[in-house]
């Protein structure tokens, strides 16, 4: 397992700012869609909770009506209030993520990607996989040998214990085409529209993270002017074939 870590101040400082985000954007973006209430945006649209690693505990459910309490019409004022609100319980944000992390980690099994098994929402023969950058603070977008060989491997796992013979994923990585390079025109001639739906899932807000794990300002800044993601997430299929054949370049 790839037992990198940032400095105890990176860390808590990307705690810091994905809080500060989460409550600036929930309050303006309550102000551009006033038929949501603002408990629904912080827990359903924000990464508050998914990227702490507290969603679904109780903590999550008394801060967030704390939290609701608070409410405004001024972003920055609801931002100010609820990190003064939310000081107090800030070395439980802490541990929280870093246990997250190391979770979310061990469950890639030395690799930056997985799969899922055959599931009702996706045709039989489809495999689709999730991805983390394993090998931070390099970047799997940049040691192009790692992930095309991470690519074979789990694409000869996967059709040895289902059959599957199609790769699939929706992510906000189907936006930069760095990530793009990797990929056969299958892939690019069958991308989705991107989504603009904003949800709290780690497939959108994985942006705010960069390969060192730091907080990603840039990223930061632009949610904060524009209240939706640079990059949106697209969902695209390619069959195993066509993934080998255009990889075969890399390895």
């Amino acid at each position: 397992m790839n037992t990198f870590q940032r400095t105890p101040e990176e860390q808590r400082e990307f705690v810091v700012e994905l809080l500060k985000l989460s409550l600036f954007f929930s309050a303006e973006y309550r102000k551009r869609h006033s038929g949501e209430d603002i408990s629904s945006i912080i827990i359903e649209r924000s990464p508050l909770w998914e990227l702490t690693g507290l969603r679904g505990s109780d903590i999550e459910t008394r801060l967030t009506e704390s939290l609701s309490g608070l409410y405004g019409e001024d972003p920055m004022e609801f931002e100010k209030k609820g990190m003064d609100m939310l000081s107090p319980y800030m070395n439980t944000f802490f541990d929280a993520h870093l246990e997250w992390e190391k979770n979310i980690l061990a469950s890639y099994r030395d690799s930056c990607f997985k799969y899922d098994p055959p599931a009702a929402n996706h045709p039989p023969d489809h495999c689709n996989f999730h991805i983390t950058n394993y090998i931070s603070p390099d970047s799997i977008l940049k040691d192009t040998k790692y992930t095309a060989d991470r690519f074979m491997n789990m694409m000869n796992e996967a059709e040895k214990h289902f059959g599957f013979n199609t790769l699939r994923t929706e992510t906000w990585l189907n936006s930069v085409q760095e990530w793009l390079k990797f990929f056969p025109d299958e892939w690019l001639n069958n991308m989705s529209e991107p989504v603009t739906r904003i949800s709290r899932s780690l497939g959108l807000w994985g942006q705010l993270i960069t390969a060192r794990k730091t907080f990603n300002f840039n990223a930061g800044e632009y949610i904060r002017a524009n209240i939706e993601m640079r990059f949106k997430p697209g969902s695209s299929w390619c069959s195993f074939s066509s993934m080998r054949k255009h990889l075969a370049k890399f390895l």
